[in-house]
């Protein structure tokens, strides 16, 4: 974790409230800006590691997937490798950014779609 970087809370708080309202984006801006999102986060409070194969992982975002069989599982964050295996077992992913929701479905053509989702949409 890098020492000495500090944010106030209310900068932080309207880092994340500019992250939820990127519906009106374009999906390549979406993509950006969470990934800038997911940096900032590391460079804060830095990486961890897969639960599932213990490699290190650079973006810590809490994870939930419903498998096809209707199991549900939850991981506080996931390897690339590990992710790409949940998604071939899932019918839905979702990863959660904040207030935002990163929402993968899979479709009948068995392609996941990608949307987004705030918590202020489910009030």
């Amino acid at each position: 974790m890098a020492e000495g970087v500090k944010i106030s809370p209310e900068l932080f708080q309207e880092f994340l409230e500019v992250v939820a309202g990127v519906d009106h984006l374009p999906p390549d801006k979406q993509r950006q800006l969470l990934a800038s999102y997911a940096e900032v986060k590391y460079r804060l409070r830095g990486g961890s590691r897969c639960p599932l194969c213990r490699t290190p992982v650079r973006y810590v975002m809490p994870v939930y997937v419903i498998h096809i069989d209707g199991s549900e599982r939850s991981y506080p964050c996931l390897c690339t490798r590990c992710f790409e295996g949940e998604k071939g077992l899932s019918s839905k992913v979702v990863v959660r950014l904040g207030p935002t929701s990163l929402v993968y479905d899979r479709e009948a053509r068995e392609r996941f779609a990608l949307s987004l989702i705030t918590s202020a949409a489910h009030d």
